[in-house]
This record gives C-alpha cells, structure tokens and sequence, in this order.
C-alpha cells in the first residue's frame, strides 16, 4: 500500500489507505492489511477484535480510526479494489499491439483478477450495501476503471467509450451483487461481461 502524505483523512476524496495523519500511517496500513487477510475468508470472517489481534493494534485504536466494522471493511477492501484496478492496467499495457479485437481481452484478463479472489469480491459488494454513513458516502464513488484497464476502450469513441465503462460497470456490480447473494455463480458473471464486449465489438465495427 501507499504511503502517501497527508495530513488528515476528513475528505472524503482521499483514498482508503490514507490515515488521518502521516505520523499514524504504518498503523493504519497494519489494520488495512489485517482486515484484507481476514475478508480472504469472505465478509463474516472480519470482526473489529480480529483485526486487532492479527494487526498487532489496540482495539480501541481501531475504533479511533473506523468507527463501525463497515466502516472498516468498506476501506479495506476498497483499497484491494484499487490495486486489483491498476493490476488490471498493467498487464493491458504490457499488451503489444492495439485494436477493437483487443477489448475482449483487456476486460476479461481484468475480471479475471477480481474473480481470482472470490472471498475479498464479495466483502467488497456487501461492504457497498452497508446502511453506515460513512460507506453510504463513500460508495457513491464505487467504480471499475475499464477505460485505465483496457486502452481499447478509446477506440470506439468519447462518448462510446463512456457509455461502454457504464455498461461494463452496470454490469459488473448488478452480476457480482447477484453472486454475492447465491444466485448466480461467478462464470456467469464473466460471461455476461464477455457478451457485453461482443455487442460493443459488433456495433463499433458495424457499417
């Protein structure tokens, strides 16, 4: 994790693994790193005095940071969800040649990754759905960055290429909420995003 500078978390822009003060970061990145080993196990695996065993860090000093489980769990794993994202990115830029025959590549190699880990995929949706303040703010900026993780998204056009990361993100959260609830399993998912790609394929290259 990062080890950004920043004098204090109470905007609600800066990102999760961001602690309240410089002084107190390898702290909380130990709470933020104890809370991912843990959701490894799925959401209910995550208990506020767990985290505080496995980190090494007083109980109440976890409170001091986030004050609900939600809270807690809503930043952990939205942390992984940024570094699974830049991930994704990095081996997309590894990807030597570029084309609309790209795309179903780029974005499946990224689903992949978060797939790949099914216990933290579904603490971060359920974390989403949490009723606390503090997540119900901060999920209003839960997103997939497709256009980062697949360059060949900016082939199809601005205002395609916005439409298709909507679509893709639609798709994506709707699927994974259903999966995280026992209702469809996890290739369904993959292969309702890979159908999507196929439609946008189809019309980008339609006369």
């Amino acid at each position: 994790m990062s080890s950004i500078d920043a004098s204090a978390r109470h905007s609600a822009s800066l990102p999760p693994w961001i602690a309240p003060r410089r002084t107190q970061q390898a702290r909380y990145e130990r709470i933020l790193q104890a809370t991912i080993e843990l959701a490894q196990g799925g959401s209910d695996a995550v208990q506020m005095r767990a985290v505080a065993e496995r980190s090494g860090v007083a109980l109440g000093t976890v409170y001091t940071y986030f004050q609900s489980r939600d809270n807690l769990l809503h930043c952990a794993v939205g942390a992984w969800n940024v570094a699974v994202a830049e991930r994704a990115s990095g081996a997309s830029n590894g990807v030597s040649s570029r084309g609309i025959e790209q795309l179903e590549g780029e974005i499946i190699r990224g689903v992949d990754l978060f797939l790949e880990q099914p216990g933290l995929l579904e603490a971060f949706v359920k974390s989403t759905l949490s009723s606390d303040p503090a997540v119900v703010e901060a999920r209003k900026r839960v997103t997939w960055d497709w256009a980062t993780a697949s360059p060949s998204l900016a082939l199809l056009g601005p205002e395609n290429a916005r439409l298709a990361t909507d679509l893709l993100d639609h798709t994506f959260y709707a699927g994974t909420v259903r999966w995280s609830f026992g209702q469809v399993e996890l290739s369904d998912v993959r292969e309702q995003l890979r159908r999507v790609v196929g439609v946008l394929i189809r019309t980008s290259t339609s006369p």
